[in-house]
């Protein structure tokens, strides 16, 4: 039986309606501007870790790739400001007088598969390494969803067969929307239903 008054009884009270306004938050901004680049989706209500209207991510959690539904672990590092993702037979070329690129994301899921992704080209980035020429390398636009984060955010094309994680999320794609709680991994359901409409 809860008492009146009790100390406990406010807390709980304070965290059930901090709880419910971000969920009406979501609702407005999904009623609004529907989902737009970013915005946190309101049928992934109520939020089961949100800190001051910001989604807690683990350090390490599943992502999906569109169009393509490749589902792949990423690293979550906010000592990154970019984004990262494993491109292989990268191939750059010109489409309508345009920089494109031509990659193969392997899907690491123990068949050899993988899916090729062509995209044009936003940029290039010059990668600083200690006591060696800096990595010039190639910088597309990808739709990574992240549980109910659904972004399209720059990324960096690299080799990233000899790392742990075929992704690394940095802080331009979480900046506004997350957190990162190192000490979490995996907190995140992925939406398989996410389509590119």
């Amino acid at each position: 039986m809860i008492q009146r008054g009790s100390r406990w009884t406010g807390v709980a009270m304070m965290m059930l309606l901090a709880l419910l306004f971000s969920c009406a938050q979501l609702r407005g901004l999904g009623e609004e501007k529907g989902s737009e680049d970013g915005a946190l989706q309101s049928d992934d209500c109520p939020p089961t870790l949100y800190k001051d209207n910001l989604l807690v991510v683990g350090g390490v959690e599943r992502v999906q790739v569109e169009p393509e539904g490749a589902l792949l672990e990423a690293r979550i590092d906010t000592g990154a400001r970019t984004s990262s993702i494993d491109a292989q037979d990268i191939t750059p070329f010109e489409r309508d007088g345009k920089p494109w690129v031509k990659f193969r994301l392997p899907l690491r899921d123990g068949k050899k598969s993988s899916v090729e992704i062509t995209t044009p080209v936003t940029g290039r980035a010059s990668i600083k390494r200690h006591g060696e020429a800096p990595l010039r390398r190639l910088v597309v636009s990808l739709r990574v969803v992240l549980g109910p984060i659904d972004r399209v955010s720059e990324f960096t094309l690299a080799d990233r067969a000899g790392y742990d994680f075929p992704v690394l999320i940095g802080r331009s794609y979480l900046q506004g929307l997350a957190l990162v709680d190192v000490d979490k991994e995996k907190t995140l359901t992925p939406r398989p239903e996410v389509s590119g409409d």
